[in-house]
């Protein structure tokens, strides 16, 4: 995530919190959080919220609101036109494999995993038990993975990394 886009309502992203803690006042759940808190990052899917859980800093990523009927309209438009392209180069050039859709397909399986925070929290679970099986000591001390603290498909809570921010 980068501050490049706009955040959107705090209100809202409580709002979406609370659904994804089956009802829980987010308030209640994490420290240092409430309707004037500002995100420490936004982007196109969501935005991050830096606050405590038991004590400990964490990083809460809230999906925006919507955003999964938006990605569907866009990705069923692009489909419809690489449908298209792929039907005029039928005529224009009958000898290429078609490929269009397919690619368009392919593209959309990524996309619907992003917005898919247990999957994100899935690898990022792999991963972390994969680094601490890594032979390289150097690797091991100087990546960090996270741990996951909750995940649900648009709340993603996960321990705070102290650092530089990458962009």
């Amino acid at each position: 995530l980068c501050d490049a886009v706009p955040e959107f309502p705090t209100q809202s992203a409580l709002s979406l919190m609370r659904k994804e803690l089956d009802g829980k006042d987010p308030l209640e759940v994490f420290s240092y959080l409430d309707q004037n808190s500002k995100p420490i990052a936004a982007a196109s899917l969501g935005q991050v919220y830096k606050c405590q859980m038991d004590g400990r800093d964490v990083a809460v990523k809230v999906q925006r609101p919507d955003i999964v009927t938006a990605v569907s309209l866009d990705l069923t438009l692009l489909r419809l036109w690489a449908h298209f392209v792929q039907n005029v180069k039928k005529y224009l050039a009958p000898r290429q494999r078609p490929y269009d859709v397919a690619l368009i397909d392919a593209f959309t399986k990524g996309a619907w995993s992003e917005l898919d925070y247990c999957a994100e929290a899935n690898n990022q679970n792999i991963m972390r038990k994969a680094l601490l099986q890594a032979p390289s000591r150097t690797l091991r001390s100087h990546v960090s993975i996270p741990t996951v603290r909750h995940a649900t498909r648009k709340l993603l809570v996960t321990d705070w990394v102290h650092g530089d921010q990458l962009c």
